[in-house]
């Protein structure tokens, strides 16, 4: 695995530890950042996969145009 895709994987785990820690609480869960995490963290592994297949990772945050980027390159 490239030294660059780790680094993409290092953050989304961050989002997802993060997203994970704020959905915890029963009383008030903070429900919009939770969200914010993780979509970060989905957008952080697309990013790290398509960097992995040496394709240009796009400066967005459309899970759909990354998604799609992802699947038009038949990435397994």
């Amino acid at each position: 695995m490239k030294a660059s895709t780790r680094e993409w994987i290092a953050k989304g785990e961050e989002d997802f530890s993060a997203a994970s820690t704020l959905a915890r609480p029963r009383k008030m869960p903070l429900w919009g950042p939770v969200c914010f995490h993780a979509q970060q963290c989905v957008e952080k592994y697309l990013k790290a996969r398509l960097n992995e297949a040496s394709l240009p990772v796009q400066k967005t945050h459309d899970l759909e145009q990354l998604l799609n980027l992802t699947l038009s390159e038949g990435i397994k």
